[in-house]
């Protein structure tokens, strides 16, 4: 990267997809952060929390991971179609096989289609 500093650069070109994509999501307020190895974290923070204070760069957000959840839904629902078994111990093709159907199966519910 030139000489300029990361927050130029998601200021220039981040800080006007942010402010679209408020508008129309209809977002009070959003954060995004770049790193560079050594580098200090650089921020581009624009609107307000839910409470309607104005957000800063050490704003706390509430976030979770939910890809842990659709994970374990998807495993539940195989083991329920008896495609796969939770207590059974595991062999490499068995896995890859669970694997390539969780994979079908997590599409399918992407797709709503389950």
């Amino acid at each position: 990267m030139s000489e300029e500093t990361m927050i130029q650069v998601l200021g220039g070109n981040v800080r006007p997809i942010m402010e679209r994509m408020m508008d129309e999501c209809q977002l009070c307020g959003m954060a995004v952060a770049a790193v560079r190895s050594g580098q200090p974290v650089e921020a581009v923070v624009l609107g307000t929390d839910a409470r309607g204070q104005p957000l800063a760069e050490d704003s706390l957000f509430p976030v979770a991971s939910v890809t842990k959840l659709a994970t374990a839904l998807a495993v539940l629902r195989l083991v329920d179609r008896h495609i796969l078994a939770l207590a059974r111990s595991i062999n490499v093709v068995r896995f890859v096989a669970c694997l390539i159907a969780l994979t079908q199966f997590c599409k399918l519910i992407l797709q709503r289609r389950v």
